[in-house]
């Protein structure tokens, strides 16, 4: 979140939004370990979700911004789709 942060004080949002993925992606991850579960390279957080069983405590607001963030987690890696994500 401090990376994230610094690029929005810098206006560099798609690494903002970058960044936020990759912040709730580790935190449930975290949560998937803390209930014992085995961690599979998924990066959907969505998916996340529905791993920990924690889709059905969800409201529709939450799962708009997860499958938000979802969409920046590859795409922003990759130069030539940063400009098509900008827009």
């Amino acid at each position: 979140m401090d990376t994230a942060r610094a690029m929005l004080q810098t206006k560099r949002y798609i690494y903002v939004i970058f960044m936020c993925q990759q912040a709730v992606e580790k935190c449930l991850k975290a949560f998937l370990i803390h209930r014992g579960s085995e961690i599979v390279p998924v990066h959907n957080l969505r998916r996340l979700c529905e791993l920990g069983e924690i889709i059905g405590e969800m409201n529709d607001s939450s799962l708009l911004r997860i499958d938000f963030l979802s969409r920046f987690y590859l795409n922003a890696r990759y130069k030539e789709d940063i400009k098509e994500l900008s827009t």
